[in-house]
């Protein structure tokens, strides 16, 4: 039996199938969302530290993925009735680490306080700022199909855009 090897799905998504990364998509989105009600607060903390901000991001994150990865592992247990195989281990392993993946631009941002190059509220606006700019591009791409006009493409870009604002909202009063 040949060893699947995750080095050549870290470092060339594109070589991935479409579900896998459609799969891959989704957790980030997931995770891009949670991070985003996490920074917003985050942002009306009043005595942050870049030390604070970089442990509420990092475990978050953390977190997400570990809770991510054992639902996957228990739910294969549960309906297989057996352990998950390496293969589908791997394969869920490229797909919930979308959900690292999202916390990069907030980190890079702490970074960057960290170093004394920005204050830390100014960090966490532009990591505010890139996941609302990434959750953009995500929305408008997704309203992009060959079966969309026009007008469709423009209701699902209202409709997508409306439901991530409450989705944020409600995650926000979660907190």
């Amino acid at each position: 039996m040949k060893k699947q090897s995750l080095k050549p799905l870290v470092t060339n998504p594109t070589k991935q199938s479409r579900e896998r990364y459609a799969a891959f998509l989704k957790e980030q989105i997931y995770g891009s969302f949670t991070l985003l009600a996490v920074n917003f607060g985050l942002f009306v903390k009043s005595d942050l530290s870049v030390k604070n901000a970089f442990i509420t991001i990092t475990t978050t994150a953390i977190g997400l993925w570990l809770a991510s990865m054992l639902a996957a592992v228990i739910a294969f247990r549960v309906v297989h009735d057996k352990n998950m195989p390496r293969k589908e281990l791997i394969h869920e392993l490229t797909i919930h680490r979308g959900l690292l993946v999202a916390a990069v631009p907030s980190l890079l941002m702490f970074s960057l306080a960290a170093l004394g190059l920005i204050q830390i509220q100014t960090a966490i606006i532009a990591a505010i700022t890139l996941a609302i700019v990434g959750m953009t591009v995500a929305i408008l791409r997704s309203a992009k199909t060959s079966s969309n006009s026009i007008a469709t493409a423009f209701i699902s870009i209202g409709v997508q855009a409306v439901a991530a604002a409450v989705i944020i909202l409600i995650k926000l009063g979660a907190k």
